[in-house]
C-alpha cells in the first residue's frame, strides 16, 4: 500500500494512487492476506500519530529519510503494541508522547511516554530512521488540586520486547526522564547510531530499567545534562565514542536494582566524571578503551581499567568530527584481537573495528 501528502483523483492505495494518509495505508495494508504487509511512503510532511497494534508491517518512506516526516504533536509519531515492524527512510518528528492516565489513591498523575515511537511489547526494527525534535512535558508536582505530570522517553520510549537500531539519528528530544530514550525491559541492540542534543532532567541520553542494550560503532555527543542512567540494565558498548557528556553513566542501585556496564574498544571524553556507579554490587569493565575527561573520572568506585586502557586526549579531527588524528593514541591500539577493515589492529572509537568505515 502507498501513502502521498500530494492529493490525488484516484486513493486506491496503488503507487499510482497512493491513499493520502499513512494511517489509511496501514488499514489496507493489514487486512491483506499477502504473507509480507507493506506500506511505502512518499516525500511530504504527514501531521499523523500513527499505530500498529498487530500482525507484522514493513514500513519505509520511498525518497530519503529527511524527506519523509511523520509526526506533528498528535500523541507519538509511531505506536506499535504487540506487533512485528520494520520501519526505514523516515524521520519521526514533533511527537508529543503517548498519554497514560493514572492514580496512587491519593492524587492523579498522568505521563507521558515516547515522542517519536512508543513500543509496547513485540518488536521493532529501525533502519535509516530519524528521530528528533520529539517533545514531552516537563514535571509537574501533584497535589489535591494539581494533577502530576512526567514523561519519559523524549526520542522513544519501549517497554519490553525487542528493538533493533541500524543507522539511526537521535537528536533533539527532550523529556523529564531520559531525553534521548527510555526503556524498561526491552532487549536492545543497535549499530551506527549517532544521538546528540538530547535533554533532560535525569537522563539526557537515556533512562534504562531492568533492560539491556548492545552497542557499536556509534556516537553519543553533546548529549545535555547527563548521560545514561541504568537501573537493573546490562549495557555492552564496543567501539563507540563518548563526547561532552557531564556524566556519562550513573549505575543507580539505590532501589537494590544493580547494573553491569561493559565498554571494550571505546573513547569517553567528557567534561566530568566518566562513570558514577552507586549502589554497592553493580559492576564496571573496561577493556582497551580511552578515558578521558576533565574531572575526576570515576566517582563512587575505585577504577575498573586493567591495564589495557589509557588516558589521553583522542585527538579528534574536530569540528563534530570524530574520525581520529593519525597521531591519536585511540589509533590502532584496540583489542589486539579485532581488527579494522584495512587489517590492522582495531583502532578504538566509533571508527575502529571491522565495521568502522561503514558511514
Amino acid at each position: 500500500m502507498w501513502a502521498s501528502s500530494t492529493p490525488n483523483a484516484t486513493s486506491d492505495g496503488t503507487r499510482a494512487g497512493p491513499f493520502p494518509t499513512i494511517t489509511q495505508a496501514i488499514a489496507a495494508a493489514q487486512v491483506l492476506t499477502a504473507p509480507k504487509k507493506c506500506v511505502r511512503i512518499f516525500a511530504g510532511t504527514y501531521p499523523e500519530a500513527l499505530l500498529v497494534a498487530y500482525g507484522t508491517l514493513d514500513m519505509a518512506g520511498v525518497d530519503g529519510r529527511d524527506n519523509v516526516i511523520i509526526g506533528g504533536n498528535l500523541g507519538s509519531a509511531l505506536s506499535v503494541e504487540n506487533a512485528t515492524v520494520a520501519v526505514s527512510g523516515l524521520t519521526l518528528s514533533h511527537g508529543a508522547g503517548t498519554k497514560v492516565n493514572y492514580t496512587d489513591g491519593t492524587y492523579n498523575y498522568v505521563t507521558y511516554s515516547g515522542g517519536g515511537l512508543y513500543q509496547l511489547g513485540g518488536s521493532v526494527t529501525l533502519t535509516d530512521v530519524a528521530l528528533t525534535n520529539n517533545s514531552l512535558p516537563t514535571f509537574v508536582a501533584a497535589s489535591s488540586t494539581v494533577t502530576g505530570i512526567s514523561s519519559v522517553g523524549g526520542g522513544f520510549y519501549a517497554s519490553g520486547g525487542t528493538l533493533v537500531l541500524d543507522h539511526v539519528l537521535i537528536s533533539g528530544n527532550y523529556a523529564y526522564f531520559g531525553g534521548g530514550f527510555g526503556e524498561s525491559g526491552t532487549r536492545m541492540s543497535g549499530t551506527h547510531v549517532t544521538q546528540t542534543g538530547d535533554s533532560a532532567s535525569i537522563g539526557g541520553a537515556g533512562e534504562f530499567q531492568l533492560g539491556s542494550l548492545s552497542l557499536s560503532n556509534s556516537i553519543i555527543a553533546n548529549e545535555g545534562t547527563d548521560g545514561f542512567t541504568l537501573q537493573g540494565a546490562e549495557v555492552d558498548l564496543v567501539n563507540d565514542t563518548l563526547y561532552n557528556l557531564p556524566t556519562a553513566f550513573t549505575l543507580d542501585g539505590s532501589s537494590g536494582q544493580l547494573s553491569a556496564l561493559s565498554i571494550e574498544n571505546s573513547i569517553i571524553s567528557a567534561g566530568g566524571g566518566a562513570v558514577l556507579q552507586l549502589g554497592t554490587g553493580s559492576s564496571v569493565v573496561l577493556k582497551y578503551s580511552d578515558v578521558y575527561v576533565g574531572g575526576v573520572p570515576f566517582s563512587g568506585i575505585a577504577s575498573p581499567a586493567d591495564g589495557t586502557d589509557i588516558s589521553g586526549d583522542p585527538q579528534f579531527v574536530g569540528a563534530g568530527d570524530y574520525h581520529l588524528q593519525p597521531t591519536s593514541p585511540c589509533a590502532h591500539t584496540g583489542d589486539p584481537n579485532v581488527y579494522n577493515d584495512d587489517g590492522r589492529r582495531s583502532d578504538m572509537g566509533r571508527y575502529g573495528g571491522p565495521t568502522g568505515t561503514e558511514e
